[in-house]
């Protein structure tokens, strides 16, 4: 079964992002933010295999957080049998996104 995931539905399930420590990463979980919101995306499984698979319908324009949807999506789509429980599912871990990659490139390097 394809599960179409909108990420404007999930928008409802997100509060805002808090004030960070400084401006900057801030401003780059904004952008995140905004560019998550892009993201279309669709999981299928084989029935065959039972293998999940994603596939990315329109693109954030950023591969790390295209790949965060995608593995969000996944692990939803293990237990989640009906829309309403991926979108249940989904929104805490989209809503975490934005902070965890912003965290992650703000990491000295």
């Amino acid at each position: 079964m394809a599960i179409l995931i909108l990420a404007s539905a999930l928008l409802a399930l997100q509060s805002p992002p808090a004030v960070g420590p400084s401006v900057e990463s801030s401003d780059e979980i904004v952008v995140i933010g905004q560019r998550v919101r892009r993201v279309r995306l669709t999981t299928r499984r084989d029935r065959r295999t039972g293998a999940q698979t994603c596939a990315i319908k329109r693109s954030s324009g950023d591969p790390a957080i295209d790949g965060a949807m995608c593995e969000a999506a996944l692990s939803c789509a293990k237990i989640a049998t009906r829309e309403a429980q991926m979108v249940a599912c989904l929104g805490p871990l989209v809503a975490a996104i934005p902070r965890r990659l912003a965290e992650m490139r703000a990491l000295p390097k």
